[in-house]
């Protein structure tokens, strides 16, 4: 994904010259710690949804435990492949679940992960200001890809592509059988906690951006509708490491509709080390000697 680092880094040299002038001297530090530590609060957030899922399949894993293997199972998403996360964090859950259990929520937990950012970006296209940044092609993919994930929600397909999962294409050991699955009801409740987490994610990255470039609070859905899709293609990219280029990317491309497109590409540069950094703190907490 270097090509688009390059891409990126050569527009950037091109519009130099359409930055405003004094940007990075009028840069509101206090606004920039603010948003790192709501960033740090949306984390935790999202590292519970893990949790969550476990108790809704009647695994109640204490949340420290659940949060602290979760945070550090996520070191391996900066390896080729995506798949290194769920291998840590099935290993790391040895002992405290079966393998039935763990790989189950892992499957359910990826499902809902890319619906409710899929759901988020739908639900902000109508704040838009550009409309022409997404034709009738992506509308048609995305809602249907919407409806093709609630389907698979249901208990029945969700057992399906546990037995299809890639943990066990890898040959780790695991029960034969799933363990008992919640009702439709359960799944949606979920699907709501995650959509949640998605837009603290989007609150604290709106602080971010107008820390750097002020913009009025309207555009909060469209910089939060951004963000969730630019992460999660990313997240579907299986040769990008944590998104690396994808993200930025097409984060630029969505930022670039509501300001100078070199402010984008910085945005999205500084986000992707925002990011890392917050949760770099949450890894290293997760650390420490404690429970789990």
């Amino acid at each position: 994904m270097s090509v688009i680092f390059s891409l990126l880094a050569w527009r950037l040299y091109r519009d130099w010259h359409r930055l405003p002038a004094g940007l990075l001297q009028t840069v509101d530090y206090p606004m920039l710690s603010m948003s790192l530590v709501c960033l740090m609060g949306a984390l935790l957030l999202v590292s519970a949804r893990w949790g969550l899922t476990l108790r809704v399949l009647g695994q109640p894993l204490p949340w420290r435990t659940s949060v602290r293997i979760w945070f550090l199972s996520q070191a391996g998403r900066y390896l080729p492949g995506g798949i290194w996360p769920y291998v840590s964090r099935f290993h790391l859950s040895q002992g405290k679940m079966s393998g039935s259990t763990a790989a189950l929520s892992m499957v359910l937990e990826t499902l809902l992960r890319v619906l409710s950012e899929f759901l988020v970006f739908l639900c902000s296209l109508p704040f838009w200001l550009n409309r022409s940044l997404v034709d009738s092609r992506i509308l048609i993919l995305s809602g249907g890809g919407v409806i093709v994930g609630l389907c698979l929600l249901h208990p029945r397909w969700v057992e399906l592509s546990y037995r299809s999962t890639l943990l066990r294409r890898m040959g780790i050991r695991m029960d034969l059988e799933p363990p008992c699955l919640p009702h439709y009801g359960a799944m949606l409740g979920l699907l709501a906690y995650y959509m949640a987490t998605v837009l603290g994610v989007g609150a604290a990255f709106s602080l971010l951006v107008r820390a750097i470039y002020p913009l009025p609070w309207r555009v909060y859905p469209i910089l939060t509708g951004g963000l969730a899709v630019s992460v999660v293609v990313g997240f579907l990219v299986p040769l990008a490491p944590g998104g690396w280029g994808v993200r930025e990317g097409l984060l630029t491309l969505s930022l670039g509709q509501i300001m100078p497109t070199p402010v984008a590409i910085i945005i999205s540069v500084v986000c992707r080390l925002w990011l890392s950094l917050a949760e770099g703190l949450w890894i290293l907490l997760a650390l420490r000697p404690g429970e789990g």
